[in-house]
């Protein structure tokens, strides 16, 4: 037994293992620690990653934001510069402007609800696939130019239902004017979606 435990002092493992003999040895562990300083924890930081649905929120919350930017909040009707009467958050339905006032936060409410229609619709129209970025451009588009001139848009040779995606910016551009003038805001909000459609 001496010849074992002399053995094991000596730093022979295998045979504390075989004989049962590892608590045999008076080892501070805690001291032993010490002495290696072993660290208690290694914290490794890993590169953030974007999941596809909060791509799609934050896309979402940008083209709501330049959505109310340009539209501006009217709790009480008023003319458009195309002459329409209007409310809200560019709101021009009837029922809404004959209410004739309504708050900010049923307006969000109404906004989004307007906005995911759209989303609908753009999804049956555009035949080819978009990122977020450049769905939410044509639902901000189609929210200020209606769905008749979305289809004219994509629709046709070289458009973006037949795979030119650049045409997009180009035709955009054309989209500017309000009752028969070319509106500074419209210049604004058309950049401002080609942007939009440049972060996809």
């Amino acid at each position: 037994m001496k010849k074992i435990v002399s053995t094991l002092t000596g730093g022979t493992i295998l045979l504390c293992i075989f004989y049962g003999l590892y608590a045999a040895p008076k080892c501070n562990i805690k001291h032993t620690a010490k002495q290696q300083n072993i660290p208690k924890a290694i914290v490794v930081t890993q590169p953030a990653i974007v999941p596809q649905a909060s791509q799609n929120n934050l896309a979402w919350d940008e083209m709501k934001e330049l959505i109310k930017h340009y539209e501006g909040f009217y709790s009480k009707p008023y003319s458009c510069p195309a002459g329409f009467k209007t409310i809200g958050y560019g709101f021009t339905d009837k029922k809404l402007v004959c209410r004739n006032a309504i708050d900010k936060k049923e307006s969000a409410l109404i906004l989004e609800n307007k906005l995911r229609k759209i989303e609908t619709q753009i999804d049956e129209i555009v035949d080819v696939e978009l990122t977020p970025y450049q769905k939410c451009a044509l639902v901000s588009f189609t929210y200020n130019c209606d769905v008749d001139n979305l289809e004219k848009l994509v629709s046709g040779p070289g458009r973006l239902n037949d795979g030119n995606y650049s045409s997009v910016k180009r035709l955009l551009m054309q989209y500017t004017k309000g009752g028969g003038k070319t509106l500074k805001g419209l210049v604004l909000r058309r950049h401002s979606e080609v942007e939009l459609w440049e972060k996809g």
